[in-house]
């Protein structure tokens, strides 16, 4: 199960600040088999088709000012 959260305060009317997350649980696909990479010349360990992508999990910090 893929996981992607966002907490955000309002600091002050137009100011916004948020914390959050994609892919939380660190979920990678399914890895490409070793007989399989040495055809690819080892390209890739996790297949391209994955629905997690293959950088694991990614957190951020963010801030907003509307004008």
């Amino acid at each position: 199960m893929l996981t992607n959260l966002e907490v955000s305060y309002r600091i002050l009317p137009r100011w916004t600040s948020a914390l959050g997350g994609r892919n939380v649980g660190n979920k990678y696909p399914t890895r490409v088999p070793y007989g399989i990479r040495g055809k690819l010349q080892n390209q890739s360990l996790y297949s391209y088709f994955g629905p997690y992508g293959f950088s694991g999990g990614m957190y951020y910090a963010r801030t907003s000012l509307d004008f």
